[in-house]
This record gives C-alpha cells, structure tokens and sequence, in this order.
C-alpha cells in the first residue's frame, strides 16, 4: 500500500525520474545542456543555496568522487529539468548518504520549481530506497524556505523521517548599523591600540595567485585554534580540503578578505557567495598572539562595511551554538536537519537524539558547550590510560604523587645569558611558529596534543610568546618567554620547557641559541629558565 502511495505521487507528478550514480553522473556532468538546465532551475528555485549551484556540485564530485559514490536524481518534464537532488554515499563502508559537499556544505537540499518541491523530493528518496534499501540518508542544513510539511504529513515519511530544528543567526547588512558597532568605546579602545602596533589594514582578496599565497598561514591558523578548542584539525585530517578550496576560488565563488597589521595577517575570513548573500563558511581564523585585541570579531564588523559597499544584502553566520554569533546577528531564521533512516534500531537512535537534545534545550544548556565537555572527558581518559600503559604502574604511582610545583619537585631559576661564548647559529629555530607548534604529538607519557595546543594558545593570548625547534615533521623543543614582568628586573625569563626525546642531544644548542636571541630582541642584560632540579635533560647547566 506504501508503494502505491508513492507510485501515485509519482504519476501524479507526470515526469521522468531518473537516478545516476558514479561515472554516469560525472559523464552527465560534460554536458552542456544539463548544465545550462541545472543554472535555470537553480535560479527559479527559492529555497537554493549556493551550495545546490553547479560551479560548487561539480567542483566538489571532482575532488571528492574517490571518497564519496556521486549520487544524482533528476526529474524532466520534456526537456525541462524540473527537479535535481545531488548526493554522495560514503565509500568506507558506513553506506550513509549524505547532501553534495558532505560536511564542506552548510546547506543541503534539492531544487524544484516552487509548485512541486515537496513531490519530486520524494520521488527522489523513493528511487533513493529502490536502490540503496539500507542507507541512512543526512541532509544539514536544509535552509529556511525549504519545502517540508510531507515528512510529518505523509505516513510513509513520517515513519522515517526525523527532523531537528536549529536557529540561522544573521547579520543584514547596514553600513550605518554596521559602522555604529565598530564606534562603540569597547571596538573603537581595541582598533585604537592596534594602529599604535603599526599599519592596521582589511584587504579583499581578487587574485588566485594571492589567494594562493596566503592560503597555507590561514589554514595554520585556522588548524591552530580547532585543535586548541575541539582537538579537531580540519586541513590536516582532509588532505585534499586545500586543493577544493583552491579550485572553488578559481570559480569565483569565494568573498576572501584578510585583517593586517604591518603585513602579518592576523585574521581572516573566507565566505561563499551568490545571490546577495554571504556565507560564513571555508575558513575563518585569527592569529592567537592578537586575541586580547579581538580580531576576529572586528573582521566580521569590517566585512560586514566592505559587503554593504558591494551591495551585498545579508552575511549568514549559519546554524550554530557559537556565542560571537548571537552577538553579531540582527535577525534569525529556521534551518533543519533531516535524517532519514534506513531501519527501525536507526530511526529510533536519530528519534532518541532529538528528544535528548529538545530536553537539554528546554533547560537552558547549550548543545556544543555540552558536547565539548564530554568529548574532552573522554579524551581526557584516553590519555591517562595511555600514560598508564606506557609508565607501567610504579611509574604512574611517582607521577601522580609527585606533581610540578609540589613538594616532590624542586624548581630552580638557571642562568643562561650572558653566555660564557657566543651562541651557536639559530638554525631552524623558529619565534611564534604555529607551524611548529601543530608538529607536536606525546611521546613517553607527556601531555596530549588537544592540552598542549590549548595551553599554547592561552600563552599567546597573555602575550608569550614560544621558541621552537622542529625536524622531520616533529616538534622537538619548545621553550615560552614570559610576558613582560614574568622575571626579575633587567631579565627574561624562559619557562615551561619541553623536550623531545630525539631532541635531548640538541637542547644546549637550543637554549644557548634562544638566550642569545632573546637577550639581543629584549635589550636585557640576563636570559633565566625555571626547571625542575631533577631534570636530566639540564644537568649541563649545574
């Protein structure tokens, strides 16, 4: 009886259906007239995103067709395409389907002409099923507009389909609005004192070659700050994530734009663009050694003056329970999620994560915080078992007895300049190296890559600032110059050093290096170090 139901809506319909997968679906995509077909139904389709464009679909199946099975349904009416719903089933076994651009897009829907939106998609789903019974289907976000009465009132959808509500933060764009926000004592206090630093500069990035050759510090900051704050390095893990943003740049859809002072960058955003509207999406990041200055957030208010004079009519923060968000927005919208489950133990797992989250919510508790919390936890207990494994029991009974700064360990201020002969050249030393600092990874039971970068990133932010030797992809010595007023007068001080094994026999040449460098950058007249007496690594300093 289902069946006929959807047989029905199907010839109701009176349109070919067709579903494409793999090479069928990257043949079609050579094809001129498909092409011209999909931009006219792109744009007659209200609830379309950039993200359902043909520039963007394509570019993202060309990159990605080896991890993703190309998926697509299209609905004719003659020769006119009068329905389109791109996918990508995942090839690692899992068989979830998932909306063109997977988690590269923020928006993920199907085309339609207005009258029949809500039939085509499920004609779409139905021929979906035919062929991959099994599948859960993902589609995040399903943008504000979006055709979606049929999941609750057709009784076949409504027994699979789960759909979870979340807020669109936006921000209008009105320069005189805009302008007033950046006026305000708070924002006008932090600009002033970054035009004391140097040149403060907001620049548009037009040229590919630009693009490119900025390309590589913004992703390091951007990988920075997500592993520092969710352990997640979106670049590093994505290899081919660079070459797509690349490539969408060379289509023209990116509005890329860079905050400098005196040349270094120190933030950044790049959004895509279309139809009057920019999304807050690709890469955003800042340098941490500027964040008591919030670059960041003053970014956002200067884009939002450079779009209102290129005539831009909304920038899109897009779903999220990120704080600065709600700041910045002036009006929200709706976005969905919609999960359809491919069998009952999956449609009552999506149910239960609802309810929990719509509980939670109720309460007041915030989804993302929630889960960084619990992700950390668990992390965390990751790690201690780790070190448990690799110290052995007697070991791990020392180091939770004895811990820095406890009576069990000896701290000691060591002298290191003025040096008894000239230092030895720097070689691959590096100051403030976000580079280097992203190479570490524990070793013999040290602290885990997630705490070491959080804290890395808190040093930054009270103006420390990090000496750093790496080789062959690892970090091998790291050593923070205290803020200002850290050590005695007429001295810096050097502290929280951290040693690699395979770095021990180049740590003397290391400090020698960085004492002299300091002590030349500082005008001071002695480079000190606080360590543990018991270090071994500094037993040439006794």
């Amino acid at each position: 009886m289902e069946i006929n139901d959807l047989n029905a809506v199907q010839a109701k319909q009176k349109e070919a259906i067709q579903l494409l997968t793999g090479g069928e679906v990257l043949e079609l995509l050579r094809n001129k007239r498909f092409l011209t077909a999909w931009d006219e139904l792109f744009q007659s389709c209200p609830w379309a995103t950039i993200f359902q464009g043909k520039e963007y679909v394509t570019t993202w199946y060309s990159m990605y067709h080896k991890l993703f099975l190309p998926i697509l349904v299209k609905a004719e009416r003659g020769e006119k395409l009068v329905g389109l719903l791109a996918l990508g089933k995942y090839c690692d076994g899992s068989g979830l389907i998932v909306g063109a651009g997977a988690k590269h897009a923020e928006y993920q829907t199907w085309l339609a002409e207005p009258s029949n939106g809500e039939e085509f998609v499920q004609s779409a789903l139905y021929e979906i099923q035919k062929i991959f019974p099994k599948s859960d289907i993902h589609l995040k976000f399903l943008p504000d507009k979006t055709p979606l009465s049929w999941t609750k009132s057709n009784p076949i959808w409504r027994k699979t389909c789960v759909l979870r509500r979340f807020t669109q933060p936006l921000l209008l764009i009105n320069e005189v609005s805009i302008t007033k926000e950046l006026r305000k004592k708070n924002r006008r206090e932090k600009i002033n004192r970054l035009n004391k630093l140097g040149k403060l500069k907001f620049e548009r990035i037009t040229d590919s070659l630009h693009f490119s050759s900025v390309i590589n510090e913004l992703i390091t900051q951007n990988d920075f700050r997500k592993v520092a704050m969710y352990n997640i390095a979106y670049f590093e893990v994505d290899p081919l994530k660079k070459s797509f943003l690349l490539a969408l740049f060379e289509q023209n859809l990116f509005h890329a734009t860079v905050l400098k002072l005196n040349n270094q960058i120190i933030a950044s955003n790049i959004s895509i663009a279309d139809r009057g509207w920019a999304h807050l999406w690709g890469l955003s990041s800042h340098a941490p050694s500027f964040g008591k200055y919030s670059p960041g957030i003053l970014h956002f208010l200067l884009l939002g003056q450079q779009l209102a004079k290129e005539g831009y009519k909304v920038l899109d923060l897009t779903p999220g329970d990120d704080p600065y968000k709600y700041g910045l927005a002036t009006e929200h919208a709706e976005a969905h999620e919609l999960r359809i489950s491919g069998s009952l133990p999956s449609y009552a797992k999506d149910m239960a994560i609802v309810l929990v989250w719509r509980y939670l919510g109720r309460l007041g508790i915030n989804r993302k915080v929630l889960k960084y919390k619990l992700v950390k936890k668990v992390h965390r207990a990751k790690e201690r078992f780790r070190v448990m494994l690799e110290l052995g029991p007697v070991q791990l009974a020392k180091s939770l007895l004895y811990r820095p700064g406890s009576a069990g360990k000896q701290q000691a201020t060591y002298q290191l300049w003025p040096a008894t002969a000239p230092p030895p050249a720097q070689g691959g030393i590096r100051r403030d190296s976000l580079d280097d600092l992203l190479l570490y990874r524990p070793a013999r039971a040290q602290v885990s890559r997630w705490e070491f970068l959080e804290e890395a990133m808190v040093r930054f932010e009270t103006r420390q600032h990090s000496y750093t030797l790496a080789e062959e992809g690892r970090l091998l010595l790291c050593v923070w110059l205290g803020a200002p007023g850290a050590g005695p007068e007429e001295a810096a001080a050097l502290q929280d050093l951290y040693c690699h094994p395979d770095g021990a026999g180049k740590l003397q040449a290391f400090l020698g290096a960085v004492a002299g460098e300091v002590a030349g950058t500082q005008k001071c007249r002695r480079v000190t170090i606080s360590a543990d007496t018991a270090s071994k690594a500094l037993s040439w300093l006794l």
